[in-house]
């Protein structure tokens, strides 16, 4: 009979271990997921900050665009390069 217990208990020990083992295997996953997880963050939150100035760049760039074509310094252009206001003739309307 104590043989017979023996292996139970060595059988018991050893199911122990398969669920210790997967315990340990599942912890290490949910470790390295959150891990990947975090560094996923991290990435979307750079990408976010780059997205942030670019706007920014594009509002500045839209404003100086306005600025450049506003009808003041387009006379101004123009009268440095000696061009004048075009005729009725030269005027084509397109539909």
């Amino acid at each position: 009979m104590s043989n017979l217990s023996n292996v139970s208990n060595f059988l018991k020990k050893g199911n122990n271990l398969t669920i210790l083992i997967f315990f340990i295997f599942t912890c290490l996953i949910a470790i390295v997921f959150r891990m990947k997880s975090i560094e996923q963050d991290y990435l979307i939150s750079e990408k976010r900050k780059e997205v942030r100035k670019l706007n920014e760049l594009n509002k500045a760039l839209k404003a100086d665009r306005a600025r450049s074509l506003s009808t003041k310094n387009l006379s101004k252009m123009a009268r440095i390069h000696g061009m004048k206001e075009p005729s009725q003739k030269q005027i084509i309307l397109v539909p």
